[in-house]
């Protein structure tokens, strides 16, 4: 690559870093092209030459999230309670290593239910999420039937772990110097205790 393309792919790069802590704030519908274009010290015309529009700017952002996601959680252990130890230690960290990571999680989970994200990304994220809950949902009904998570519906479940991973993003994004649980701490309240 020359030098040329390479800083192309630098002021990319900060776009989408940029574009990422904006949305992820503000949301998708409080961002404006205006804003990510200051916030990287370039005009709005010069960032359209990097992105043709916010949705693509902000769809970038999505997939390049969902493909992290889709790729981390390919490979996850299948019993049920070393799958969610497996899952919560991953996601954990990396919102310890990687600032930008609850900003990640945060902007996928906003987009989907509280912002006024374009059609096209919600369906994307959505069928993420579905297939992503789909698989959880089957480990918390094996972890039943092999009696090592309490009963109880199993969707009322799989939402709750979702709420402490939605909490804890929200807590790393809001101040990051605020320790993180403990994996077992999670998974203790999903076990069945004897």
């Amino acid at each position: 690559m020359g030098v040329r393309a390479d800083q192309k792919e630098q002021r990319k790069n900060k776009i989408l870093l940029k574009a990422l802590e904006l949305f992820s704030s503000k949301g998708y519908s409080e961002t404006k092209i205006s804003d990510i274009a200051a916030a990287v010290n370039m005009s709005a015309g010069l960032l359209f030459h990097y992105f043709e529009s916010k949705e693509e700017l902000y769809s970038e952002l999505i997939k390049i999230g969902l493909d992290y996601i889709n790729e981390k959680t390919r490979n996850l252990v299948k019993l049920p309670i070393d799958y969610f130890e497996c899952a919560f230690d991953m996601v954990l960290d990396l919102f310890r290593g990687n600032p930008l990571a609850p900003r990640w999680y945060l902007l996928i989970r906003r987009a989907l239910k509280f912002d006024n994200a374009p059609e096209s990304i919600k369906v994307q994220i959505k069928d993420s999420f579905d297939r992503i809950f789909k698989i959880n949902e089957e480990r918390i009904i094996l972890g039943q039937q092999r009696g090592e998570i309490k009963e109880a519906d199993s969707k009322t479940l799989t939402m709750f772990l979702f709420s402490c991973l939605d909490g804890i993003a929200e807590s790393c994004v809001n101040d990051p110097s605020v320790p993180l649980p403990k994996t077992e701490w999670i998974l203790d309240i999903i076990k069945k205790h004897a």
